[in-house]
């Protein structure tokens, strides 16, 4: 695992901890993780489902730095729910999923 000087990998208790942790991780080595040029060359239907209660990517990180990358990308709130949609609301998930691809 690749660690920042100034992050200590035991600080990981809780999902913002982790996402602090990647962040200062992308921050130190932003060339392993810049995928931005390959999420502009997607040209296939894409998905996005957000939880409206996501403390780990809010609605609004994914509106403004998510979205605007993939030209083909649609965005579903998902309700009463957070980061792990598909373990809280499987049903929900399984509803847009299924939508979503008849529609392709």
């Amino acid at each position: 695992m690749l660690t920042p000087p100034n992050v200590s990998v035991a600080g990981i208790g809780s999902a913002t901890g982790a996402a602090l942790t990647m962040r200062g991780v992308q921050a130190e080595r932003p060339s392993l993780y810049d995928l931005r040029a390959k999420l502009r060359a997607i040209v296939t239907p894409v998905l996005v489902l957000a939880g409206d209660h996501d403390k780990v990517e809010p609605l609004g990180v994914l509106t403004e730095h998510l979205l605007p990358l993939i030209p083909t990308a649609s965005l579903t709130v998902l309700n009463d729910t957070g980061h792990l949609s598909p373990l809280e609301v499987p049903g929900q998930v399984a509803s847009h999923i299924t939508k979503f691809v008849s529609q392709l």
